[in-house]
């Protein structure tokens, strides 16, 4: 008997220790935000990261992630480190494949290191997740034009200032 007490108490030690630590999915979650709102993109990162761990269904934290490494992008992109961007931007869309903005901010980062081929890509993708994405229109158009294929990209271009007449 004594033994069979000592094995429940032990087990409810670390039962409550383990609730007692601050490790909830709750926290990282809501510290990841916190962070996120600062410009702390690592730092959200991290705690979002944790909170996977803990428990990978947990709302609301897979467009966290996304935000974030996106956000993380676009600094390293706004700096010229187009390579590290991409390598940002790759993680965000492995946690999610079909966001807009993210493909759109892969195909500039490609499109400034001369890669319009990859940029191209990354715009048709663009489109196709949002056909009316007047911006990811444009910049199909300029890839192509890069590229020499002139007349396809007056048909892109064409079709951006169809969506959005400011364009033109």
């Amino acid at each position: 008997m004594k033994k069979k007490i000592l094995v429940i108490l032990a087990l409810f030690v670390v039962l409550v220790s383990a609730g007692c630590s601050g490790e909830s999915p709750e926290k990282y979650y809501n510290d990841g935000v916190t962070l996120y709102n600062q410009g702390n993109y690592d730092g959200a990162i991290t705690n979002f990261d944790k909170v996977t761990a803990i428990n990978p269904n947990y709302k609301e934290v897979k467009k966290y992630l996304v935000y974030s490494w996106n956000d993380k992008g676009n600094t390293l992109y706004d700096e010229g480190k187009y390579s590290e961007a991409i390598t940002c931007y790759d993680k965000a869309l492995a946690v999610d494949p079909n966001d807009a903005d993210v493909w759109y901010n892969k195909g500039n980062a490609l499109g400034y290191q001369g890669k319009y081929e990859e940029a191209l890509a990354c715009f048709d993708k663009v489109i196709a997740i949002n056909p009316n994405d007047a911006d990811g229109w444009w910049n199909k158009g300029v890839a192509l034009e890069l590229l020499g294929r002139y007349s396809e990209a007056e048909v892109c271009y064409a079709k951006a200032i169809q969506l959005d007449p400011s364009l033109g």
